[in-house]
This record gives C-alpha cells, structure tokens and sequence, in this order.
C-alpha cells in the first residue's frame, strides 16, 4: 500500500501531496485541486506547455528589446 507522501512544497504557495490511495492534491492558497495519478500527469505536461510558452515568449520580448 502506498503512504502519503509530498511531492513538492512552497513555502510561498502550498504543497502538492500522494495520498495512500493515489489521489494527488495540489493545495495552491485556498484552493484545492485532486487528481487521479494518470489526470495529474496529463496536467502537469499541460503545465510543462505553458510554462515554456511564458519562456519564449520572455525570450522573444528580450530580444525585440535589443534589436
């Protein structure tokens, strides 16, 4: 059987935790996601895209700054 086990914490924001029946729940300020194991990682790819979207896009601004 699976314990419970924090995946990753912020201070500033909150935790993202596995409970003992795989559910992971991402408590963000006030707000409480949960997900099956499979839907977890479907969002966290779905987070990785953005979060690169927000990096070009930083990236390109920089560089338009310089030109």
């Amino acid at each position: 059987m699976k314990k419970n086990v924090i995946l990753a914490q912020s201070e500033k924001i909150g935790n993202i935790q596995r409970c003992c029946n795989g559910v992971v729940h991402i408590h963000c300020k006030g707000i409480s996601l949960r997900f099956t194991e499979d839907t977890f990682l479907d969002f966290a790819s779905m987070i990785k895209k953005a979060f690169f979207c927000l990096i070009d896009e930083g990236l390109s601004e920089l560089m338009e700054e310089q030109n």
